[in-house]
């Protein structure tokens, strides 16, 4: 049986998971416009839109290891007692 925290950071995974599903397709997609549409404009503009996704990326990974440090720190509080 799971813990009400586990319960809490597997839903907050999930979450996470999923919101980074929406930037890895945006970047996928700006980087392969930029190849198609050639030059060095669209290469910029690819790059500085590919640059905006990571920051939303990084975030969401930031969310998912803030999630598993604080149940590691309740694991760690439940087996003291």
């Amino acid at each position: 049986m799971h813990s009400a925290s586990s319960q809490v950071m597997y839903a907050g995974m999930e979450v996470a998971l999923h919101d980074l599903c929406q930037p890895l397709t945006v970047l996928q997609c700006k980087l392969e416009l930029g190849l198609m549409k050639g030059g060095e404009e669209a290469t910029q503009a690819a790059v500085v839109e590919g640059l905006r996704e990571c920051k939303r990326l990084n975030a969401a990974v930031a969310m998912m290891r803030n999630l598993m440090e604080q149940r590691l720190l309740d694991a760690n509080r439940e087996e003291r007692g």
